[in-house]
């Protein structure tokens, strides 16, 4: 049997009904599908059809690893989740999420990919090591926290055992339930650990000791020691990299807080100096970007955590409420709440709860469209301030708000989905139409819709929170890719030095023009709307789709912008590339990894195009769940497009930074580039990817283009 490299060879299938445990062979999906994301999608086209619902038990929860993963390569911890997401409606669709550390620890275990199916009749837990699987009885450990529950697997197995689990909001099937890996990574977008809750399914639990082949391990180690360059730097060691000239320092734990910007990380700051907290640098498995931080309270009053960025506890908690960090102690309280949201397997960022970096202290203004006027945006606070949300209609002690007090009530309300937490915990979506239509909240809660539209700018069936992630400063390329987006509405991870943003960071002109075609360099103009605009994006995507199959880090693979965090953070990291190698090498090295793991040559063009064929199933699929043609009485049918008022928004000088014209036109500019009529892959288009069946059922569904 030929050695098979970058792959295991094996999906692991387990029916929680019937309790059938099966492998099968991986090879009908490999290497065509590349792997993660790519699988998932194939998978998820084949076995998940639109009338399946995500709480059904047909519905399926798809884990998969890429060929990088388990093979050392620098920022390959992640693997990718999918299935039907219970997170938007009235369409529920395919979107997969991704987490550090799982998918490495099933690779090893022997499997490329989970596949799990059915509803236990009682709660399970999955014991997976070295190709023998069990299904185990965990009704001991149902209700528990996920800190908890990875306590007492690892005195069933050891501290060696990877663990993802839900809290009880998954148990509870809460919308924005998480799987949470190790107790602070987590599968977060999506909804996931509510469908893991609809199965009975606590956890998994992995130890894995076996190895993935490499064609050219010699190779590889080359690979990795001259990217991990752009990510480590040695004390006292003196480096230019781009004009600007860096040094070494000793790791600094009191300037040592993500970004540095926020309120409650310079509290965390200020509490390291007091010697109150202990603060380390924290990195992934195969990961020299260290770009999570690890927080430990010395008396022990919160629990010892990472946190990526350090960003987490930042946006946790408004600073809008926190008028005065001293008395509300802003940093513990948020640091509390991004905890305690873990333990009970929540996504903290799908409530809106929070606010971005710049909160705002009052409500919005109708009126107020300037650039940065939707960098504040806090659903959940926005309907406090506009007098719609109180204590009586919502049972939340609002003149405790950004306390420990107001954080404990909320997280049990939507965790358990005590009164208004149940309405809050189908979805803020959900919950904004709720509030709407029920007289309690008074004469003004139509607002909540400009509410939910202003911070939420995808518009239509599919949109969510995450989308406003990708307009803080909108250019024509933002607004594009916001509108079209797969990744959960999702920001734009444009982390090759804000490639596309108008922020040109480090990156010079021809590196843009090498990578996202000729002519992109105008994307960095606020104001252009044009066909270099739709190519940039689609190039974008294309690659985007290929790191998520890999797969790849967007920070540890692409080694860019840390100088800004050193200078901030003080992290031991460089991490901002040279010309030459922004030049020589693909921008996430892909191709040279691939390469060496494959033992054959692999290029960024092959590899391009099939992250030109993942984007199109992905889009297949969206088209089959309904995007295109459900039409629903509240949210309309909106395609690909933003709410109006996003269409308003001005820059410093008066002119409409997303203009509805150029928007429109440049869609049309996308959708000709794609091979797409009105959203939807051609059969031709389809055809060329080796896409055919699915274009042969999409016909059958009358959704394909004449």
């Amino acid at each position: 049997m030929a050695v098979l490299y970058g792959y295991v060879g094996k999906i692991l299938r387990v029916d929680l009904t019937t309790r059938e445990i099966t492998e099968e062979p991986i090879d009908t999906y490999l290497p065509k599908y590349l792997g993660s994301k790519g699988l998932c999608a194939r998978i998820y086209w084949d076995e998940i059809g639109p009338e399946v619902k995500p709480f059904d038990p047909e519905n399926k929860l798809i884990f998969a690893s890429g060929p990088a993963t388990a093979t050392g390569t620098i920022g390959s911890s992640k693997g990718a989740c999918a299935a039907k997401s219970p997170v938007w409606q009235p369409v529920s669709t395919f979107t997969h999420s991704q987490s550090a550390m799982f998918a490495p620890e099933l690779k090893r275990a022997g499997y490329d990919a989970l596949i799990i199916q059915g509803k236990a009749d009682l709660p399970v837990y999955l014991w997976i090591t070295n190709k023998k699987v069990e299904i185990r009885d965990a009704q001991d450990l149902w209700g528990k926290t996920t800190r908890n529950t990875r306590s007492l697997l690892w005195q069933k197995h050891d501290k060696q055992t990877v663990v993802a689990s839900i809290g009880p909001a998954g148990e509870n099937m809460v919308v924005s339930a998480i799987i949470l890996t190790a107790c602070n990574v987590a599968f977060g977008r999506g909804g996931f650990g509510a469908v893991m809750g609809s199965k009975k399914l606590k956890a998994i639990a992995m130890r894995g000791t076996g190895r993935v082949n490499v064609a050219r391990p010699l190779k590889l180690l080359e690979i990795n020691k001259e990217r991990a360059k752009f990510c480590s730097i040695q004390v006292g060691e003196k480096r230019t990299v781009n004009g600007q000239e860096v040094v070494g320092v000793e790791w600094d734990e009191t300037r040592a807080v993500g970004h540095g910007s926020v309120g409650a990380e310079t509290q965390l700051r200020d509490l390291a100096r007091l010697g109150k907290v202990k603060i380390k640098p924290n990195a992934c498995e195969a990961c020299a970007a260290f770009c999570r931080t690890k927080y430990s309270f010395v008396d022990g009053s919160q629990p010892t955590t990472s946190m990526q960025c350090g960003s987490n506890i930042g946006w946790s908690v408004p600073e809008a409420i926190a008028n005065n960090w001293s008395k509300k102690m802003l940093g513990p309280v948020s640091y509390e709440f991004t905890a305690l949201c873990d333990d009970m397997g929540l996504n903290i960022h799908d409530f809106c709860i929070l606010a971005p970096l710049y909160g705002h202290k009052g409500p919005f203004d109708e009126k107020e469209n300037a650039e940065g006027s939707l960098l504040g945006g806090d659903w959940l606070y926005q309907g406090y301030l506009f007098g719609i949300l109180n204590e009586t209609n919502t049972g939340l002690p609002w003149d405790k708000f950004g306390t420990s007090e107001f954080s404990q009530r909320f997280i049990q309300m939507v965790s358990y989905r005590d009164g208004f937490g149940d309405v809050l915990a189908r979805g803020f979506r959900y919950a904004t139409k709720y509030i709407i239509e029920h007289e309690e909240f008074g004469p003004d809660r139509h607002k909540m819709l400009f509410i939910y539209q202003r911070i939420n700018s995808k518009a239509g069936n599919m949109g969510c929170l995450e989308s406003g992630h990708g307009q803080y400063v909108p250019n024509a390329a933002r607004s594009i890719y916001t509108a079209v987006g797969d990744r959960t509405g999702s920001e734009p991870e444009f982390m090759w030095g804000n490639i596309t943003t108008k922020f040109p960071s480090a990156v010079p002109p021809a590196v843009r023009e090498k990578w996202l075609g000729p002519g992109t360099n105008k994307i960095l103009d606020m104001y252009y709307w044009g066909p270099e605009v739709a190519h940039a994006v689609i190039k974008f995507e294309n690659i985007i789709s290929v790191l998520e199959s890999m797969h790849l880090c967007y920070v540890g693979s692409s080694a860019v912008g840390c100088i800004e965090y050193s200078k901030v953070s003080n992290r031991p990291v460089v991490a901002t590339r040279d010309y030459k190698d922004w030049m020589d090498h693909s921008p996430h090295g892909g191709s040279e990894y691939l390469s060496a793991i494959f033992g054959r040559d692999v290029t960024h063009e092959e590899l391009e195009k099939t992250g030109e064929m993942i984007t199109n199933l992905v889009r297949a699929i969206w088209v089959r769940d309904g995007y295109t043609t459900v039409n629903d009485p509240f949210w309309g049918k909106a395609v690909d497009t933003l709410w109006d008022m996003h269409f308003e928004r001005k820059g410093s000088d008066g002119r409409n930074l997303t203009m509805k014209s150029g928007f429109d036109a440049t869609i049309q500019d996308y959708y000709k580039e794609r091979g797409w009529v009105d959203g939807v892959p051609t059969r031709a288009t389809l055809e060329k990817f080796g896409l055919s069946d699915v274009a042969d059922d999409l016909a059958k569904r009358n959704l394909l283009p004449v």
